[in-house]
């Protein structure tokens, strides 16, 4: 799969393996990956809360934020986001109200990356071939290794998620030019948490951060928002929205090959609005995706059989 995050999120366990795969090798591989999910799974109680200090090196200079999750079980949760003059909360609660503070369709890269990285969870599909799995040291600790290649038509990409021996914690995940490091793991209600994770696109270190939780005795106030919120229902029937018309880039355009990844949202007219590129380098290919992304055309996205936003994000392939 050609982004991080985009691995760690599939859904499925397994898949049609292809030739030349120790059906064995990847039964152990599915298990320690397993493992490391489970691991780092959040307890189901008691509540409590998260606090994400986070330094961006995606501009020019180092730029700072916070997430702060605050999660009361049966009741809902609450993120606080801040980055530099951004700030915007979100409360869900249980009873399906949503309170909001700020403009959440323009949540920035950063924050979006934050909360991506900070989360483990996912398996190996049908497209990642495994090749072997080594023993070997990260930051001291002895890990078991996992090499894979993930086969996508005609490209192939070289990939090693390495798990902790003794605990089976992740602490490191290499997908193609991404890297994720996970260090400092702490404990709460008998799950593992990373302290500290580093994540690096082409070998430069593009986000750090350092993750606080801890457990909420007195919940009364939790989720409290400023008097300015505004309130929304959640969204219980959700249709997404269905491509229509998505062009690709003209081949030989100059930079080419890239593929440039873009955040939008899909509104109620199927068109992508908001939309900003996430691919920090390839700059000369950013006005072209972001010109060809305002053509493209949905099925608008359906919430309680209204048409409502649709977050999320698009590839452009340059060849």
């Amino acid at each position: 799969m050609t982004r991080l995050w985009r691995w760690l999120m599939v859904l499925a366990l397994v898949g049609p393996v292809f030739a030349q795969e120790d059906p064995q090798l990847r039964t152990e591989a599915v298990r320690l990956l397993e493992r490391a999910v489970a691991v780092g799974q959040p307890p189901p109680s008691p509540a409590r809360r998260a606090v994400v200090n986070f330094s961006w090196f995606g501009d020019a200079a180092e730029q700072r934020g916070q997430v702060v999750a605050v999660v009361v079980p049966q009741v809902g949760y609450k993120r606080t986001y801040d980055f530099g003059d951004y700030h915007a909360v979100i409360a869900h609660h249980a009873d399906g109200t949503v309170m909001t503070v700020g403009d959440l369709k323009k949540v920035p890269t950063a924050i979006r990356l934050v909360i991506q990285v900070s989360t483990v969870t996912g398996a190996f599909d049908h497209e990642d071939v495994i090749r072997a799995i080594n023993s070997s040291t990260v930051n001291g600790r002895l890990v078991k290794c996992i090499v894979f290649e993930t086969i996508f038509g005609e490209k192939r990409q070289q990939n090693e998620a390495c798990v902790d021996a003794q605990n089976g914690a992740l602490l490191r995940l290499q997908v193609g030019n991404e890297r994720t490091e996970l260090a400092e793991y702490k404990q709460i209600a008998g799950s593992y948490y990373a302290g500290r994770i580093d994540y690096y696109r082409g070998g430069a270190l593009l986000l750090t951060m350092t993750n606080e939780e801890s457990t909420l005795d007195d919940v009364a106030h939790a989720l409290d928002v400023s008097n300015n919120a505004v309130e929304n229902r959640a969204c219980r029937d959700f249709r997404r929205a269905f491509a229509q018309s998505v062009p690709q880039p003209p081949p030989g355009v100059p930079g080419a090959p890239a593929d440039i990844t873009i955040h939008g949202v899909i509104g109620k007219d199927g068109r992508v609005h908001d939309a900003i590129v996430d691919t920090p380098d390839h700059q000369e290919l950013h006005a072209k995706a972001l010109e060809i992304i305002a053509q493209w055309t949905y099925t608008p996205p359906l919430c309680n059989g209204h048409p409502g936003d649709e977050p999320t994000t698009f590839v452009l392939h340059f060849r």
